[in-house]
């Protein structure tokens, strides 16, 4: 026991003559930090980070710690890190072109930045598009000369805009006034010419919210209020382009739930109400220019319908039933007919809607315990209803009509915590079903379909 505690106090004179001797260079050499198990961190996932290739094949981007980039091969999940950068990936939007190449414009949080990703070349190059701190808030579109259009909000929540249509990237502010860029969201016109919706708030004698455009189909950036009001909050707004490359606004005030909508159709911007009670508006626009709005009445909690196919705004109320209305989603067949999903807060029921009879029919499709939020619709090419949902335990659910009769499915019950919550839905070309959404069990992306001919779903 003794030659042991001796041999201990020689070693430990060893080592402090050792470590003296070396502390200089020590001190002058740089820490080295490297991850040992370091699993992926991923966040804020939006509803633009799925998009569909010319083959049918999702891609899906995400991240927060890295920028990853997801998408199947026709046999496989694939997955790639497109930025390693630290701190980046948050509020994707994606795109993919005419070519099958991917573009994703992302927020980088480390250092405050709007970055954009593509493969474009084969592999994947990354840039900087816009440093000018708290950047990154974005929407991305291309064009049909595979060009890409970015709005987004700047650092001082002023409108702003990049571009790569000239062959490099040109950032510009497009709304300098304070306060004048929030949610921005951009469409791009048969001429590849951009439109842009957006908001801003600013005080005097009071808080006034705008409702405002831009555009450069001129050449030049133009910008127009369309809408202003004193102490109404204009809210969710969303834009669409038709075949004339007119546009499109549906929006709500936030104080009093006025309905209303904007166009330029005409010429001139003309600004309707359609409903003097109407909140979280989904809209849409027929190959005859006419538009549909689903809505919900604030004040009754009940579903409704407007459009303007007659000449004039005519509003119905779909389903009087109380509570219901919430989480629509609304798509139009190949004869313009509407469907329209949506919750029933009052017997915790999803239901849908349609008018392709001739008149609104309302049918309860899933009544087994709290079932119907958070709905995405889609229709495939025979016009059958696709559809994604949530039940009480969070678990993702779908229901069709494919067969002629409803069915419903549990897709993924995998414990409870969201396995389903912020679900997407797509249909490709064969009628296979798509759907990404977010698993709170393991805070993780997932994907289901049932391309296989029966369901796969993978993390």
């Amino acid at each position: 026991m003794r030659e042991l505690r001796r041999m201990r106090k020689c070693l430990s004179g060893v080592l402090f003559i050792v470590l003296f001797a070396f502390l200089p260079s020590m001190a002058l050499a740089a820490w080295t930090i490297e991850d040992v198990d370091a699993p992926k961190y991923f966040s804020d996932i939006y509803p633009r980070a799925i998009a569909l290739d010319s083959s049918d094949r999702p891609h899906i981007a995400y991240g927060g710690d890295h920028l990853y980039h997801a998408y199947f091969d026709g046999i496989q999940w694939q997955y790639e890190v497109a930025d390693n950068a630290g701190g980046v990936g948050r509020f994707v939007s994606i795109a993919v072109d005419l070519n099958d190449k991917v573009h994703i414009s992302y927020y980088d949080s480390t250092n405050n930045s709007l970055k954009y990703a593509t493969n474009a070349s084969g592999s994947w190059v990354t840039q900087v598009i816009d440093s000018g701190g708290n950047v990154g808030y974005s929407s991305l579109a291309v064009d049909s000369n595979n060009k890409v259009h970015i709005s987004y909000t700047g650092s001082n929540i002023d409108l702003k805009y990049a571009t790569n249509a000239s062959g490099s990237w040109v950032t510009q502010t497009v709304d300098s006034a304070v306060n004048s860029g929030y949610d921005p969201s951009i469409a791009i016109d048969s001429n590849n010419k951009a439109h842009i919706s957006y908001c801003r708030t600013w005080y005097q004698n009071g808080y006034n919210y705008d409702l405002k455009y831009a555009t450069n189909a001129s050449g030049s950036w133009v910008t127009q209020t369309i809408d202003t009001s004193t102490g109404d909050g204009v809210d969710e707004t969303s834009i669409a382009i038709d075949l004339n490359n007119k546009v499109h606004i549906s929006y709500w005030n936030e104080n009093n739930y006025y309905l209303k909508y904007a166009t330029n159709a005409s010429g001139s911007w003309v600004i309707q109400p359609v409903d003097s009670v109407g909140w979280y508006p989904s809209i849409a626009v027929d190959s005859k220019n006419y538009v549909y709005i689903s809505y919900q009445d604030r004040h009754h909690f009940t579903l409704k319908y407007a459009t303007n196919a007659s000449g004039s705004w005519v509003t119905q109320t779909i389903d009087s039933a109380w509570g219901v209305g919430q989480f629509t989603s609304i798509a139009l067949d190949s004869n313009n007919y509407v469907h329209i999903s949506y919750y029933d807060e009052s017997n915790g029921d999803l239901k849908y809607a349609t008018n392709a009879s001739g008149s609104w029919v309302t049918q309860t499709i899933d009544s087994a315990g709290n079932v119907g939020t958070s709905t995405s619709t889609a229709l495939d090419s025979s016009g059958k209803v696709h559809i994604s949902y949530l039940d009480s335990k969070y678990d993702l659910k779908y229901a069709t009509n494919a067969s002629g009769s409803w069915v419903t499915q549990t897709i993924d019950s995998s414990g409870y915590g969201a396995e389903g919550e912020y679900t997407s839905i797509a249909v490709d070309s064969n009628n296979s079903v798509h759907i990404g959404y977010y698993g709170a069990t393991n805070y993780d992306l997932k994907y289901a379909t049932n391309a296989s001919g029966s369901w796969v779903t993978q993390r």
